[in-house]
């Protein structure tokens, strides 16, 4: 029951920026003319996602219709086609394999990213709320998350709960 998708937990890469902030700027909001890849074009909606800023300054976005959260730009036009593809993927492989989640009270990470050999890599986990822990739709090899972890010794140690 392997699927040919990245289920992983990860952070992007840093990125060098090079701009200016003037002094007193307050607002940010998404411009134009930022630097923007040759596939995509900007696009000030993004419906049916909303941006959002994390409280320790990150941009993400989020479609509270679907419980979906992302950190790739939904601004693309491009990149927001890939993700409705990338979750009607989750969704038919719920539907084929007859898997039930068992809660309601949950949200789903994605994320899109372009890999220097030009590949697209889908990324995704679940997030429980009751039980507070991360899931996935198949085995998941947890050394791709706790392998940064010293002391961990079974599952029960990467439990929030």
């Amino acid at each position: 029951m392997f699927h040919d998708i990245q289920r992983i937990l990860q952070c992007r890469p840093r990125e060098e920026t090079s701009y200016t902030i003037e002094p007193l700027t307050r607002t940010f909001p998404y411009s134009a003319e930022q630097n923007r890849s040759d596939q995509g074009s900007p696009n000030q909606d993004c419906r049916p996602w909303t941006p959002a800023t994390h409280p320790g300054g990150a941009s993400y976005f989020f479609d509270p219709e679907r419980r979906l959260f992302t950190d790739t730009d939904m601004h693309d036009n491009i990149l927001r086609n890939e993700m409705n593809v990338f979750y009607d993927y989750l969704q038919n492989i719920l539907r084929r394999d007859q898997l039930t989640i068992q809660s309601n009270n949950y949200d789903l990470m994605l994320d899109i990213m372009h890999l220097q050999d030009g590949r697209i890599q889908w990324s995704y986990y679940y997030a429980c709320h009751e039980t507070r822990c991360l899931f996935w739709l198949d085995k998941y090899i947890a050394a791709d998350i706790t392998s940064e972890v010293f002391g961990v010794k079974s599952p029960a140690h990467v439990s929030a709960s």
